[in-house]
């Protein structure tokens, strides 16, 4: 069975199309034409059939068409017509209509044109596979109904095809697709614009830049050395070895971003975002969608709803802010602002400071080099290992800190209530004490010169009284230990 045939039956006022066998035909002849180009384009239109162009050196124009009908008389009246003039040369095909009352009929017209490699082309194609190699010059396709290649081409390169896939390798310039209902391919170019719908685009090895905007398939990037922009829709987005900055707006799908030398903004909802090896700053917003980003050489800002967020290895600040999901940040270089709610807040070994906003959600803090803010209820706090200067406000919440540095005391200031406050103090400590709760008890291990002391209150100073330590209760014992 041909892929070029093409068959129309008609019964009963329906007309359907299909393939037919060669076998079938009874009619087949070959057109042969042969022009000297003189400038202009070259174009050709076609229908039911096939078209291969090949470059070749030289300013001949080799054109060959095979006729094929499952009709004798339908087949001579199809016509192949070629004309020279001041603008090119142009190929056209008539194909007559079909008045068939019964039976069916089946018909293509298959070309293989030869041109040469520096004149400009014009495809237009219905129902058939389109193929174009060795072109320096621009060239449009226009096809439907079958699949279009471009290999070898040069200049700017222009394809719109529908229900079938196109695919273009080695380009040597800009390539513009525009598809519906097919695939996209393309690899080793210098530019590529790609739009489609309905089918996955894949681009890979491209010299500058690349932009892609799909909805309903998936949109795979890899190896560019420029700036790209992807924007999708309903499906998964994986763009990887970017070396301009990446954009990415994608809807109801996952985003997988790998390795990417500049800064990257991603824009997703209803779906997973992973990140890794960026060298630039990071922003990602989302709905309804995690967030997970390691080892970014810049600034973090991520902004999400119900779901997690897990950052690590950030070489520069990072600010969280989340919906109902929890936050893991680890190893994060610079300071790290949080701010969630309905959801468990944990970081660990930040080099700066630390400010967390929290509702409803527990938050343990350990190794942070600077000052630690937070603010929370109805969940515990836990501080181990802050450098800096600890403020914590909550509500219904246990508080605990311990292991502040030794070399040197900051100020302390933990206030909660109908929970516990408890406070493990470095040898040798420093503090003014003020302590005070309702319905609980205070008890100390540290030797305390009182000023002033009851159950429910203590003032005085600890060592030299450099810094403050107040802690502030209702319904919970304070303990410092």
């Amino acid at each position: 069975m041909s892929g070029s045939s093409r068959r129309l039956a008609v019964a009963v006022a329906i007309a359907a199309l299909a393939t037919a066998a060669h076998a079938a035909d009874a009619f087949v002849t070959t057109v042969k034409k042969n022009f000297t180009f003189r400038g202009g384009t070259i174009a050709l239109d076609n229908r039911f059939g096939d078209v291969v162009v090949t470059a070749q050196s030289g300013s001949d124009v080799d054109i060959r068409a095979t006729i094929r009908s499952s009709d004798a008389s339908f087949g001579q009246r199809i016509k192949v017509t070629a004309t020279e003039a001041s603008s090119g040369i142009a190929v056209t095909t008539d194909v007559p209509d079909v008045h068939f009352n019964t039976g069916s009929l089946s018909y293509s017209i298959d070309y293989e044109v030869r041109i040469p490699a520096s004149a400009p082309l014009s495809i237009r194609n219905r129902f058939g596979n389109t193929e174009v190699s060795g072109l320096r010059a621009a060239g449009t396709i226009v096809n439907a109904q079958g699949s279009v290649t471009l290999r070898d081409v040069g200049a700017r390169q222009m394809v719109e095809n529908s229900f079938g896939s196109v695919t273009v390798t080695n380009a040597l310039n800009e390539v513009v697709v525009r598809n519906q209902n097919g695939s996209v391919r393309v690899e080793h170019a210098a530019t590529v614009d790609v739009s489609d719908r309905f089918g996955s685009v894949v681009v890979r090895n491209i010299a500058r830049s690349a932009s892609v905007a799909n909805s309903n398939g998936s949109v795979e990037m890899e190896d560019v050395g420029g700036p790209v922009t992807i924007t999708n829709s309903f499906a998964g987005v994986k763009a990887t070895n970017i070396r301009g900055t990446l954009q990415i707006d994608n809807r109801n799908g996952t985003v997988d971003v790998r390795e990417v030398t500049n800064s990257t903004s991603i824009k997703s909802s209803f779906a997973r975002v992973s990140v890794s090896s960026v060298k630039g700053h990071l922003s990602v917003t989302s709905q309804n969608g995690g967030v997970v980003a390691s080892d970014i050489r810049g600034a973090v800002t991520i902004t999400t709803s119900f779901a997690g967020v897990d950052v690590r290895d950030i070489n520069g600040p990072a600010a969280i802010t989340n919906e109902n999901g929890k936050v893991t940040a680890m190893d994060v270089q610079g300071n790290l602002n949080v701010d969630t709610r309905f959801g468990a807040v944990r970081a660990e070994n930040i080099r700066g400071s630390a400010s967390v906003v929290n509702a409803n959600g527990s938050v343990a803090l350990t190794g942070v080099q600077g000052a630690a803010l937070v603010r929370t209820s109805f969940a515990a706090v836990f501080l181990k290992s802050v450098g800096g200067a600890i403020e914590v406000q909550n509500q219904n919440g246990s508080i605990t800190v311990s292991d502040p540095p030794a070399s040197a005391c900051h100020d302390i200031s933990l206030k909660t209530t109908f929970a516990s406050i408890r406070v493990a103090l470095p040898p040798s400590p420093s503090y003014r004490v003020s302590a005070r709760t309702s319905f609980g008890r205070i008890s100390t291990d540290v030797p305390i010169a009182t000023s002033s002391a009851s159950d429910e209150s203590l003032s005085g100073t600890i060592g030299s009284g450099t810094c403050k330590l107040e802690l502030v209760n209702a319904n919970g014992n304070i303990t410092i230990d």
